[in-house]
């Protein structure tokens, strides 16, 4: 569709709140029109499948900010099977504010985990107010063990 194409669509994806899965591979958008289809992206609070597709591409990617999302357990563990091909991963914000919840939970918490011992990179996480250990602690005893594993870490926020 081209970087012009790219434009239109962003106007268009805008409405579509409700779409859950969008496919844009080989469509050559280039640089300026990513941040267009960002900025529209943004406004669509459903759609799961094309983060996740896109992050399993992005090996190379250094900084991750996913925070005040509502991704909630289900879409963490969707996250977490890309989180294990982002081997140069410094940074993960998946924190949130007062008015937002990422809603990861204890069983996302223990997905996420498992992931996160493979980001022998991560030097920063973020996974403020996500109710860790709210509903128990079994989601705050696999990210202890998965810690013990992060040499790296300088920052953790939780």
């Amino acid at each position: 569709i081209g970087p012009a194409g790219t434009a239109t669509l962003a106007d268009a994806l805008r409405e579509m709140k409700q779409l859950q899965s969008l496919n844009l591979a080989d469509n050559e958008i280039g640089p300026d029109a990513t941040a267009t289809l960002a900025d529209a992206l943004r406004e669509m609070k459903q759609l799961q499948s094309l983060l996740a597709d896109a992050l399993r591409e992005m090996k190379q990617l250094q900084s991750l900010n996913l925070a005040d999302n509502e991704i909630g357990p289900d879409a963490t563990a969707t996250l977490a099977d890309a989180l294990r091909e982002m081997k140069q991963l410094q940074s993960l914000n998946l924190g949130c504010t007062w008015s937002h919840d990422n809603k990861i939970g204890p069983a996302g918490t223990a997905t996420l985990a498992d992931a996160l011992r493979e980001l022998k990179q991560l030097q920063s996480l973020n996974l403020e107010g996500n109710d860790i250990g709210r509903f128990g602690p079994a989601g705050a005893a696999a990210l202890a063990d998965a810690l013990r594993e992060m040499k790296q870490l300088q920052s953790l926020d939780l």
